[in-house]
């Protein structure tokens, strides 16, 4: 069985990649069947990297 690995690169509660991380992960069950793979999720914003955590994107941050 083929392992697709998923990864959320952005910490911020309202990215756009979250939207499209929780919708693979609510219906992972559904995917994995009907394509005969596994899907591992892993987001950066369950580890503990402090200097990721901005609540605007980078481009979007003037300061």
């Amino acid at each position: 069985m083929m392992q697709i690995n998923l990864v959320l690169g952005s910490s911020r509660e309202k990215s756009l990649g979250r939207r499209v991380f929780n919708y693979l992960k609510n219906h992972r069950h559904d995917f994995e069947q009907q394509n005969a793979v596994h899907l591992n999720f892993l987001a950066v914003g369950d580890y503990q990297l402090p200097f990721f955590y901005e609540d605007v994107a980078p481009m979007n941050n003037q300061d």
